[in-house]
């Protein structure tokens, strides 16, 4: 079977504003499934998708991969992806509010800035601060352009935790600037797609872990809340990290089960964030 990947995988679910996201699998057997899983459902070409707003159906084939299409054979949709990733910052959304509930923190707002009315797709999710916690942003972007440079300003006097996808510009500038650059990508689960996160070295070295298996601790609340991605090692090890300009965190010890990452993060007035990593847990 040849997979066409210019076909729509991804809808939402209720309405063409909503940010509740689905992805439908190419594979005829796992079509059915889905089709199943939402007999009741409406499908929509969302407009947080980049797309027109109208409605969609599932579409399911013998000799063809199955997708989504719009209802009106007459429909003019000027999205631009379509793809199974497309739908990423409506799944990461929701799946760090689920982290944030599974922490005893509250849920935050999300907030999607991209080319949406373009046919685009999204640039950042941000949850913005809250007072136990500094603005989480996740950049979907592949360079530093105007906005960037805009939030790096703001983060002198306001706390931010950057994860980067694939700007490898703004990793380099992190890990200069922090010791540090923490990250995130997505996989297939199911009918899901999941957040991994991880630390990048000065080395340029990543640790992964789902995000799931991490947890956010704020002991004090003169402390940084530290974010622990347990690896293979059952001994907890020290965490050591560098603030802004280079100084010099206190060791600490990560106190989990399997602790061997310990990424840290937090503000400290400058609004700096911090991670390191420890040897001996999953890299790629």
């Amino acid at each position: 079977m040849t997979y066409d990947h210019r076909l729509v995988q991804t809808a939402t679910l209720g309405g063409r504003r909503s940010d509740e996201p689905v992805f439908l699998p190419m594979e005829r057997h796992l079509a059915l499934g889905f089709r199943d899983r939402h007999q009741d459902a409406t499908f929509w070409c969302g407009e947080l998708l980049g797309g027109c707003g109208g409605q969609v159906g599932v579409k399911i084939y013998r000799e063809k991969v199955a997708h989504f299409a719009h209802h009106s054979s007459t429909n003019q949709c000027t999205r631009q992806h379509g793809g199974i990733e497309s739908a990423d910052h409506l799944f990461a959304g929701k799946q760090v509010n689920r982290w944030l509930d599974a922490q005893g923190l509250p849920r935050r707002k999300t907030l999607f800035e991209g080319d949406f009315e373009n046919g685009g797709t999204c640039h950042r999710l941000t949850l913005p601060a809250t007072g136990k916690g500094p603005a989480i942003l996740f950049e979907f972007t592949e360079r530093i352009g105007p906005d960037v440079r805009r939030l790096l300003d703001q983060g002198a006097d306001r706390p931010q935790a950057w994860f980067v996808r694939d700007n490898t510009e703004l990793v380099h500038r992190l890990t200069r600037s922090e010791g540090h650059a923490l990250r995130f990508r997505m996989r297939t689960d199911g009918f899901e797609r999941k957040v991994d996160v991880g630390t990048t070295s000065l080395e340029g070295r990543t640790w992964w872990r789902p995000i799931e298996e991490c947890s956010l601790e704020m002991k004090r609340p003169t402390e940084p809340p530290a974010v622990t991605l347990p690896g293979k090692h059952s001994r907890p090890g020290p965490c050591r990290s560098h603030g802004p300009r280079g100084r010099a965190l206190p060791a600490r010890s990560c106190l989990t089960r399997t602790s061997a990452v310990c990424a840290q993060l937090w503000s400290n007035g400058s609004g700096g964030t911090s991670a390191s990593t420890a040897p001996g847990s999953g890299r790629s």
